[in-house]
């Protein structure tokens, strides 16, 4: 077993690269190194901190921040070794585990945090060698846990804001981010990171199917008829800016010397609502009206108006694709 300060040394990497072109100033330098720079004679020493918590489980109580620290370093250097200890811990829900990696405003330890970071180092890892689905496929289901965890413990979510903005990580996370978000909205009381959760989990589920930042997305366009010879009535536009959550809602009315609009909270978006009282914008008058009347949040409102236009593409892109086959079928007349 080795005493502290060989486990100090362990960690310096400083000293090991002192003859390189290399600078090592942040952990995370360690946890990112590129594939020719990993010390392989340190891959040995780090396993041998990796605290067999699965043959024994009161091995918990004895694990401290260099034996999960071992565990990061592996996993982001792609040693399914590493992986697989970080997710024995996630399985034990890091029960007995002292404050490791108290957060330095709030206090809540943030070692899930730090967990999802070798995560995401381990996928990037295996992607480079052409394997991300399946290295994506080996942390699902602890991703998931965290997420299902964050419904009631000290976690916070905000590495999903980041990361789903790749279409695969997307796909799978969806769901489960989805459905957590429902259960923080509706909790009695909520903490204070209950709060930001919810906040990031919407920036989070605001992309597209390929995990592209939507930005502004038009959900109304309505041409119409100027009337008395100018342009002040027509186009009526509403778009939704979803980098903009407190204030998500783009209004314009007109060009020129029309009313060019603004940007309003959903709040304020129902004073004026019957704007869109017309026949052209049916669908989406009943969906302003209806969350006006349930005093909807703007991220509740965004989400339901961007689900709309979701079903709406997908129904033209149908019909698009069923006029295609019947060209097929019976021939294109032109």
């Amino acid at each position: 077993m080795m005493c502290k300060e060989e486990i100090k040394k362990l960690f310096d990497f400083n000293e090991y690269y002192e003859n390189e072109e290399f600078d090592v100033e942040l952990f995370d330098d360690i946890l990112l190194l590129e594939e020719e720079l990993i010390p392989l004679d340190r891959v040995e020493e780090f396993t041998k901190l990796l605290v067999p918590v699965w043959e024994k489980e009161e091995n918990l109580q004895e694990i401290t921040w260099y034996n999960i620290d071992a565990g990061r370093i592996l996993a982001s250097w792609g040693y399914k070794e590493g992986l697989d200890y970080l997710k024995t811990l996630i399985a034990y829900g890091f029960k007995d585990v002292l404050t490791l990696y108290p957060h330095r405003l709030y206090g809540y330890d943030q070692v899930y945090e730090y967990v999802l970071d070798a995560f995401t180092n381990y996928v990037l890892n295996l992607s480079d060698k052409g394997k991300k689905k399946e290295a994506l496929k080996e942390v699902y289901p602890e991703l998931c846990n965290i997420i299902e965890r964050a419904k009631e413990e000290f976690i916070s979510l905000s590495w999903f804001k980041y990361k789903m903005k790749d279409g695969d990580y997307y796909q799978l996370f969806k769901k489960p981010l989805k459905e957590t978000l429902d259960h923080l909205r509706n909790k009695e009381k909520k903490s204070f990171l209950d709060d930001y959760n919810i906040e990031d989990i919407n920036k989070a589920l605001l992309k597209n199917s390929d995990g592209i930042d939507n930005k502004i997305k038009n959900i109304l366009y309505i041409k119409g008829h100027w009337e008395s010879g100018h342009d002040g009535q027509y186009p009526i536009v509403l778009d939704v800016d979803t980098n903009n959550i407190a204030k998500p809602f783009l209004t314009s009315e007109g060009w020129g010397w029309g009313l060019m609009g603004g940007q309003h909270s959903f709040k304020n978006l129902c004073s004026f609502i019957e704007d869109y009282n017309r026949e052209e914008s049916k669908t989406v008058y009943e969906i302003l009206k209806k969350s006006c009347e349930k005093k909807m949040s703007n991220e509740e409102v965004v989400e339901l108006l961007m689900t709309y236009i979701e079903e709406k593409e997908k129904l033209q892109k149908d019909f698009s694709n069923s006029v295609g086959m019947m060209d097929c079928i019976f021939g294109n007349d032109e």
